[in-house]
C-alpha cells in the first residue's frame, strides 16, 4: 500500500445534495450535478468510483 500525504479524497453525500435541490444524473461512465437546470459539476467513473472534475463549470443542463 502506497500512502501519499498530498493526495486527498472527499466524499459527497448524494442524499444531502438532492435534499438541497441538486439533480444528479449517473449514466454510462459519467455523472453530472445540476442546480436550477445548470450543470455545475461533471465526473467520470474510475475504479468503481465517480471522480468529479476539479474545475467546476456551469452550462445548460440540455448540453
Amino acid at each position: 500500500m502506497l500512502l501519499c500525504s498530498f493526495y486527498y479524497k472527499n466524499i459527497i453525500s448524494i442524499s444531502c445534495l438532492t435534499i438541497s435541490g441538486y439533480k444528479l444524473v449517473f449514466e454510462n461512465n459519467g455523472c453530472s450535478i445540476a442546480l436550477d437546470d445548470e450543470i455545475i459539476m461533471r465526473g467520470t467513473l474510475h475504479n468503481d468510483l465517480f471522480i468529479l472534475d476539479t474545475a467546476p463549470h456551469i452550462m445548460s443542463a440540455s448540453e
